[in-house]
């Protein structure tokens, strides 16, 4: 059957029209097994808003997660079913291996109970699923939202893991969803995998972020009438080149643009942003922040920033926070590489080299700001999600390919 694509109605995304009180019919029972911590983890997003886009036409979702004190309440008022039952090992460095221990137990009882038409697993808990999944004759795919991102003693660990687990579970799983091109390339050449590899990328919800601050941008020109609000959000590590953040709005300010940053997340880099905060008036440093309070902070800034450096992890990711950005009507700068190239090389995406980051950007805003662009290039950045990148376009590919393997397993059969 033909499926609603979503349209932008005012710079919104909405899916199609239904009168009030009206229910789509659920289309597709799907159960998605991760290793998330609901309520807690600060990487939830995609499963949430995948889950939210599947809702939109007529699916179902079940979650079968960790379970915390706030899990069953976090999915369920995101308007998802959560099969409680899975528990974790706390300790980090264990947590995969329990989940895992803990599926192996109770997934057999858990599918029986629910009887989805497909499932779809993250690789942290592929290796205790998959017998089980196989046993019950229903569909799935494997998820790979990429590779562990580090290169610790622990991250040794989680990349043996992430290795048995394609090994193990991911050559029988009947597809799998990977986040980039880059990133398929890479999982295909890795492990040899013969099964379709689909992309699931990274997206935002129009209808979650807002435009900017309207009171902010009335006060004058940024830059000069007001200062020009640099952002930065996620993991605060010195891998990722966050240090030079710091030295980028320092330097603009020297040649006399007025100048913010903000930064809020955590990781290595931490603690020295913290004291270099207490420092520098202009420098912002929170915490991490729960998702609902994003969208504000985005819309109180002019632009966003994206550092990383050309690592295998972030060449082949797909940039959720640039969505996040564009979703929030501000233009971004970022390091010139795979994840951050977007079809059509559009204008609000300001690309420099790796080798220049510092000077790259400093130019890049500058410019942007003596052509005084930025609300221009915000509105650009907006449209442009609204019709190519929110998570009712990015989840289409999955939609096809999970409808075709339940229509192939009822075929078998019958």
């Amino acid at each position: 059957m033909p499926w609603p694509n979503p349209i932008c109605h005012n710079n919104v995304e909405v899916g199609t029209s239904t009168k009030k009180g009206d229910q789509l019919p659920i289309l597709v029972h799907l159960l998605w097994i991760t290793g998330r911590l609901f309520g807690q983890d600060l990487c939830q997003t995609t499963q949430i808003q995948v889950a939210n886009a599947l809702k939109k036409i007529g699916w179902k979702v079940s979650f079968v997660a960790p379970e915390g004190r706030e899990t069953a309440q976090f999915v369920n008022n995101e308007g998802h079913e959560f099969v409680s039952g899975i528990k974790n090992f706390p300790i980090t460095g264990f947590k995969s291996l329990s989940f895992e221990r803990s599926l192996r137990r109770k997934l057999p009882s858990i599918i029986a109970s629910i009887l989805p038409d497909a499932i779809v697993c993250d690789w942290r808990g592929a290796r205790g699923a998959w017998k089980a999944i196989q046993a019950a004759r229903i569909p799935w795919a494997m998820v790979d939202r990429g590779p562990p991102a580090y290169a610790t003693p622990l991250a040794k660990l989680q990349w043996l893991h992430y290795r048995r687990a394609w090994k193990t579970a991911g050559r029988r799983a009947d597809a799998c969803f990977v986040v980039s091109k880059a990133h398929g390339e890479y999982v295909e050449e890795k492990f040899s995998i013969k099964m379709p590899i689909i992309p699931l990328s990274a997206a935002a919800d129009s209808s979650t972020f807002t435009m900017p601050n309207n009171d902010r941008r009335s006060s004058g020109k940024a830059g000069t009438d007001r200062s020009v609000k640099l952002v930065y959000h996620g993991r605060l590590d010195r891998s990722r080149g966050v240090g030079d953040l710091v030295l980028i709005a320092d330097q603009l300010l020297h040649s006399g643009v007025e100048t913010e940053l903000l930064l809020f997340g955590s990781g290595s880099a931490q603690k020295r942003l913290i004291r270099q905060a207490k420092k520098y008036p202009w420098l912002t440093v929170l915490p991490p922040q729960p998702y609902s309070q994003v969208p504000e902070l985005l819309a109180d800034c002019d632009i966003g920033l994206l550092p990383m450096g050309n690592r295998m992890v972030w060449r082949t990711a797909s940039p959720l926070k640039l969505f996040e950005y564009a979703a929030s009507g501000i233009p971004v700068v970022a390091t010139n590489i795979q994840a951050h190239q977007l079809d059509g090389e559009p204008e609000w995406i300001g690309l420099v080299p790796i080798h220049q980051r510092v000077d790259g950007m400093v130019r890049k805003i500058q410019t942007w700001v003596l052509e005084d662009r930025l609300i221009e290039l915000g509105e650009m950045a907006r449209n442009e999600l609204c019709q190519r990148y929110t998570w009712s376009h990015a989840v289409e590919p999955a939609i096809e390919a999970l409808t075709q393997l339940v229509a192939n397993y009822s075929h078998n059969d019958s």
